[in-house]
């Protein structure tokens, strides 16, 4: 709590969600005699602001939790900013494309939401169609030219489910690629 001279006033910069969140990871990594390994999501752009960060990590601080292995404190899997993790996934991505693990998927926002907001009858909802699984290298060329692709993860056994894809998330002030795994 933060006080004035005319009145008391609660400060709440952290979500409760977050922080159930961070407070459910922590006991249950504590509980099993694990690594407690905080890494801050920070590669929407738009959104992210290494300040705000920051000070999440100043609340978390706040609260009592103290992590193995992360921001401020290094260790063997860094770095810890998912921001400067950018060759790794580039990497990672070159690999998967390499042994046919992941496809180029031109589909944009409207058309992904469509498919998650109408359902049908014994369908799972959210389940993306694979309409851009097949295309030929020609259109995958010819659509290259016109929208960057995010990549989706090729799932051979439809009884597996996958709900996310890598996507790419460029700056027109010409920084590095950057991609994100989305859940």
């Amino acid at each position: 709590m933060e006080k004035d001279d005319s009145h008391c006033r609660a400060r709440q910069d952290i979500s409760t969600w977050v922080m159930w969140i961070a407070l459910c990871t922590y006991l249950s990594v504590k509980q099993q005699h694990g690594t407690f390994l905080v890494r801050m999501e920070d590669i929407d752009i738009q959104r992210s602001k290494r300040e705000l960060g920051e000070q999440l990590l100043d609340d978390l601080e706040w609260l009592g939790f103290e992590w193995d292995e992360g921001p401020r404190i290094g260790g063997a899997h860094g770095p810890y900013w998912q921001s400067e993790r950018y060759d790794y996934y580039e990497k990672t991505l070159a690999q998967w494309e390499s042994v046919g693990f992941v496809y180029p998927c031109f589909c944009n926002r409207a058309r992904i939401q469509s498919i998650a907001s109408a359902p049908h009858r014994g369908e799972i909802p959210h389940l993306y169609d694979g309409h851009c699984r097949h295309l030929s290298l020609a259109d995958i060329k010819e659509q290259g030219t016109q929208k960057e692709p995010s990549w989706r993860i090729k799932v051979e056994d439809r009884t597996h489910r996958v709900y996310g894809s890598l996507a790419r998330i460029t700056n027109s002030s010409a920084s590095p690629k950057k991609w994100m795994i989305l859940w």
